[in-house]
């Protein structure tokens, strides 16, 4: 069995990376988020989720489940905080990257392993990869974008 080619998209805010990784999916990649294994994480393991709600508070819970817009609410106008949910998240991210490397291995029927990492190089996460593919795009056409497809504004684009 081959190794497969481990590769990290990265680039800004809506920069375009995930379309790049669903071009790159639609020529036999298996390809991962790790915004959406954050999601996943912040759903799924009640471990994260004590640990979230010991860092920012019972306010961050609607109907038994952590609410997404309101963790962004708190952290990105809180730089301390959010680097400290950071320290929460990234090494689980990380984990289940190497889970998701693995069960794409062993399925030994992709092309590539690609993982879209918006915070690649600050996670010193590019170890774990054999190359980088960064995507970049005009500021504006990012803000358009994020807060078009979001329903977000610039000053929350900013903000993140």
């Amino acid at each position: 069995m081959l190794a497969l080619k481990k590769i990290a998209i990265t680039g800004g805010l809506a920069s375009g990376k995930t379309t790049v990784g669903q071009i790159l999916q639609d020529h036999g990649a298996y390809v991962v988020s790790a915004d959406a294994i954050v999601h996943s994480l912040l759903l799924e393991n009640k471990d994260i989720q004590k640990k979230v709600i010991s860092l920012l508070g019972e306010e961050v819970v609607d109907s038994q489940e952590l609410n997404r817009q309101k963790i962004a609410k708190k952290v990105f106008d809180n730089l301390p905080l959010l680097d400290k949910l950071e320290k929460i998240l990234h090494p689980q991210v990380r984990v289940e990257i190497k889970k998701k490397y693995q069960e794409a291995s062993q399925a030994e029927n992709y092309s590539s392993f690609i993982a879209e990492i918006p915070l690649l190089f600050e996670t010193d996460a590019y170890n774990d990869f054999d190359k980088t593919i960064a995507v970049i795009a005009d500021e504006n056409a990012c803000i358009q974008r994020f807060c078009h497809n979001n329903h977000h504004t610039k000053e929350m684009f900013i903000n993140r």
